[in-house]
């Protein structure tokens, strides 16, 4: 088993303590050892425990093949994430003057394409915020919704809660007050 070089160091501790690998001084070990000392591991352990909040692995296969597959999260090279997110921005600025076609974009369609080259990256916050902000235009049907991995998804729910929960809330109650001066 070869563990893919786009996983970062930092990536690799996080599984392994979410699946309860246990390798001595790993937030102290550069990512060369870390990953021999994975891979040692790994090649002898038959069970972990299913993981369905982040990652939606099931069993060591799933694993094995997280590992040695591509990270999703770093497909992208610096100079193409930085296309993605000025395209982005060009549609932010899009949307916030009114759905002025002019100076970013020619025609519609100009603005569907950018929009459509940007969804499968839902993970990039520019990205999600200027599809949402997409939404309010009348030309652009039908919606085009960003593609995000459960993992972001998942991140996001939570905040969702966490806003909702702490939400201040006006109470009237209604009825007779007795109000006394001494």
């Amino acid at each position: 088993m070869i563990i893919h070089p786009s996983h970062s160091r930092k990536d690799l501790i996080e599984v392994c303590e979410v699946f309860n690998i246990e390798i001595e001084d790993m937030y102290d070990v550069p990512k060369a050892k870390l990953v021999a000392e994975m891979v040692l591991i790994l090649s002898y352990v038959d069970y972990i425990e299913p993981e369905d909040e982040f990652y939606f692995i099931q069993d060591i296969d799933e694993l094995i093949d997280y590992l040695t597959e591509p990270n999703q999260e770093k497909l992208l090279t610096i100079t193409q994430r930085e296309k993605i997110i000025q395209d982005a921005r060009d549609l932010v600025f899009y949307c916030k003057n009114g759905f002025q076609l002019l100076p970013k974009f020619n025609d519609v369609e100009e603005v569907k394409n950018t929009a459509l080259s940007i969804q499968p990256h839902g993970d990039i916050s520019t990205v999600r915020r200027a599809l949402a902000l997409l939404k309010d235009d009348n030309k652009i049907k039908p919606v085009i919704l960003p593609k995000m991995s459960k993992k972001v998804q998942r991140l996001l729910e939570k905040k969702e809660t966490i806003r909702k929960s702490h939400i201040v809330k006006f109470n009237v109650k209604k009825g007779k007050v007795l109000v006394e001066f001494d």
